[in-house]
């Protein structure tokens, strides 16, 4: 566990931090810069103060703790997931970012490795607890100030969102065993706000390591804190060292391929003889295969959601035909053993590939589709639903329009 703090002592600062925070508020909404609305749903008025908590990190040998300050209610919150959803749109838009698994697997796929070429993942140590608050305010400042849609989305000027965003992020006190603390560096891991933070620095981070690495590697995939690489094995430790001095407060573990075969989320990449990469799913070394009992008070619903999702996961994440039944009938024997009956399993099962169907579908292939038509004649407007493909049902009405527009010009 890595958390810079301090103790702060009995007093509770609550009462004044809530005030600074509720004048600046007040002061935006008097320029005009903030919406009624979105001013009564940020505008602090609950006073709980953040708790600390640690979560076991049990796949890891020696065990480690996740901290985590719950801010839940506190008197931030509410602003942070406000300015987390304005800056949402402004990253994950670069090549290296993974949006999840079934990103890094279509990714992946594409990558034939050379002779020489090696697999590789780094993972940042303690990321969240790391990023530099008033620098990585500065990044989204620049973001929102180059944004084009910025004065689309809010009233806010980017100069004001930095004010709230430097407002929030230094705002990182929290209770412990009736001593309140201060987290004197990086961002609170619990915040809304800190997923995206420590995802556009790390946006800037690569952007400027790739750019001045002494080789740069052919594959580069990123997921928060883990990035998975394909490189030559002779620059793989001159590229890890490479990184590791980019920034004071970053720094990264290696992990190198082994038989041939690489985890990365919950994806294993494999490298074939043909130098081509496969996926199939990974688990960790602690996992038990077990899962929610049937014969638990649980809807039906729910437990079902189980075996669908864990379906869905071997149809998109494992392309290889035998791999992939074998991993169907590896979950199956793991919901048997929990109490799922055969109609379960063949239900979620036939959800999922209904799904892989659908996903597989251009927009204009896919019926059940919902619809909205304003009537060009009189204003009103209807919501229905698609029975055929959205694309047949639009070729439809096209060809009705042109015949009633043909026949009223006779």
């Amino acid at each position: 566990m890595q958390m810079a703090g301090q103790v702060i002592g009995p007093v509770n600062p609550t009462k004044k931090l809530k005030g600074r925070l509720q004048r600046k508020l007040r002061e935006i909404k008097k320029a005009g810069h903030l919406d009624p609305k979105v001013y009564d749903k940020v505008y602090p008025t609950s006073d709980a103060t953040p708790r600390f908590y640690a979560t076991p990190k049990i796949h890891k040998n020696p065990l480690k703790m996740r901290p985590i300050v719950s801010g839940i209610n506190s008197i931030t919150y509410h602003l942070a997931r406000h300015l987390a959803d304005l800056l949402k749109p402004l990253v994950g838009q670069s090549e290296e970012h993974i949006k999840n698994s079934l990103d890094l697997v279509t990714k992946i796929r594409e990558v034939t490795l050379e002779d020489g070429e090696v697999l590789t993942s780094f993972d940042v140590t303690a990321l969240f607890t790391s990023v530099p608050g008033k620098e990585v305010v500065g990044m989204a400042v620049s973001r929102a100030e180059k944004d084009p849609t910025w004065k689309d989305r809010t009233l806010l000027t980017p100069k004001e969102f930095g004010e709230l965003l430097l407002l929030v992020v230094s705002t990182t006190y929290f209770q412990y065993n009736d001593v309140i603390y201060d987290q004197t560096f990086g961002m609170a891991m619990g915040s809304p706000l800190s997923p995206v933070l420590a995802n556009l620095f790390m946006e800037e981070f690569e952007r400027k390591a790739l750019h001045t690495a002494p080789h740069r590697p052919k594959f580069w995939g990123r997921y928060v804190d883990d990035t998975g690489v394909v490189n030559r094995q002779e620059h793989e430790q001159e590229l890890f060292d490479h990184i590791n001095t980019q920034h004071d407060s970053i720094k990264f573990t290696i992990e190198r391929e082994q038989d041939n075969r690489l985890p990365m989320l919950d994806v294993m990449m494999v490298r074939n003889p043909d130098n081509t990469i496969t996926t199939d799913v990974f688990r960790k070394e602690t996992h038990t295969d077990h899962y929610l009992q049937w014969s638990s008070n649980h809807p039906v619903q729910q437990k079902l959601g189980i075996v669908r999702t864990l379906m869905h996961r071997a149809n998109t994440l494992i392309e290889d035909p035998a791999l992939r039944e074998a991993e169907k009938e590896k979950v199956r024997v793991a919901l048997r053993h929990c109490g799922y009956p055969e109609w379960a399993l063949r239900e979620g099962e036939n959800n999922s590939r209904r799904d892989k169907s659908n996903k597989e579908q251009t927009p204009g292939e896919k019926c059940g589709v919902i619809y909205k038509i304003k009537c060009e004649e009189c204003g009103e407007v209807y919501v229905g639903e698609t029975e055929r493909s959205l694309g047949e049902k639009t070729l439809l009405n096209t060809k009705s329009r042109y015949t009633r527009k043909t026949a009223s010009q006779r």
